[in-house]
């Protein structure tokens, strides 16, 4: 996994995977000397490279169900209840655990 996505599985999707795919697209252009103006799937498909928001999601998909798999004494899996026990917020990981179960 490059530098760029490192630790992407506990920051999340936040808004960060566009700058990944956009400094993803500048790389693959300049290294097959595409101008900066020409489609930005173009150069990754020559190349065979995929969107890095596909590999961001199977990080954070994989994290995700290695805390849900936790036992409840583990100190990861109590921060990740916590916000369900005391301040009642409803996320996305909570409605995904919820259809899931």
């Amino acid at each position: 996994m490059s530098k760029i996505m490192y630790g992407i599985d506990v920051w999340g999707l936040s808004e960060g995977w566009r700058e990944i795919d956009k400094t993803h697209s500048r790389f693959c252009k300049k290294l097959m000397g595409i101008p900066k103006c020409a489609a930005s799937g173009f150069a990754e498909m020559e190349l065979g490279r995929e969107s890095r928001r596909g590999k961001c999601i199977g990080q954070i998909v994989k994290y995700w169900c290695q805390i849900v798999h936790l036992d409840i004494e583990d100190p990861m899996k109590q921060c990740y209840e916590w916000p369900k026990r005391n301040m009642r917020v409803r996320s996305w990981a909570l409605e995904l655990r919820r259809a899931t179960l």
